[in-house]
């Protein structure tokens, strides 16, 4: 994830407030987002950034290289005719 809105201080917080564990819990920190807003140095267009940098790092041009691959039932639903 590159994420230019997150820096090692901030980092470094979330880890200490143990609101970091995994690469995973990147994307439920919005579970925070009134603690983050009350932080020195946060506030509410902080979190907003941030949290926009979290969500668009979802998207990634992975899923691009997947769709052009055209592989069978990647990034499909299967539908079942009864």
């Amino acid at each position: 994830m590159d994420n230019k809105a997150l820096s090692t201080a901030t980092l470094s917080k979330f880890l200490e407030y143990g609101w970091l564990d995994s690469f995973q819990d990147f994307y439920h920190l919005d579970m925070y987002r009134e603690e983050i807003i009350l932080l020195k140095g946060f506030e509410v267009k902080s979190y907003e950034s941030l949290w926009s940098s979290i969500e668009a790092s979802r998207h990634t041009i992975f899923e691009c290289y997947l769709a052009a691959m055209d592989i069978q039932f990647v990034g499909r639903t299967i539908s079942r005719s009864l």
